[in-house]
């Protein structure tokens, strides 16, 4: 008998996120006013400031209120690292989870692998779906067996002996 315990199967209805979308949005705001009042000359100033709004813009519609047709609103984690997303067009594909961490206790963050190469980074807080099933995401990504090379591992917090702690 394997010692490892097998992680529930998780289903998430995924709702519009208010509270990342005005997060997303302050930080759009603060980078359109760092560009602004900086001494950068006109024509780079314009396209630094398009930039930062068009991706601000982008990241609130597919994510934040989940209005474009590819947008991610439904996800069903399986049994071990397996998952299926579902868009607004109703098609599914599998991925699997290859990484993961808890940003405090409202903010989840999966980064997928989709046919092999990397897929999307998904990016849950508490009030994009309910309660019992965040937690259970919480614990899922708690659950992952830690990586040793990707983006998030980097954020993850070094224990006193220099260990990276999941």
């Amino acid at each position: 008998m394997s010692s490892r315990r097998s992680a529930p199967i998780v289903d998430l209805e995924l709702h519009p996120s208010r509270g990342l979308s005005l997060f997303v949005t302050g930080v759009t705001v603060l980078a359109t006013a760092a560009v602004y009042f900086s001494g950068v000359g006109g024509l780079v100033k314009a396209i630094l400031i398009s930039g930062i709004l068009i991706s601000g813009g982008f990241w609130i519609a597919a994510r934040g209120v989940r209005v474009m047709p590819f947008s991610i609103v439904r996800a069903v984690f399986m049994q071990d690292e397996e998952c299926v997303l579902v868009d607004r067009r109703g098609r599914a594909r599998s991925c699997v989870i290859r990484d993961g961490m808890n940003l405090g206790s409202r903010v989840a963050l999966m980064t997928l692998i989709d046919r092999g190469r990397r897929g999307p980074v998904l990016c849950l807080d508490a009030g994009s779906v309910d309660c019992m099933a965040f937690r259970r995401v919480r614990v899922r990504v708690r659950m992952l067996p830690v990586q040793s090379s990707g983006w998030l591992v980097g954020l993850r917090r070094k224990n006193g002996a220099g260990k990276i702690e999941p």
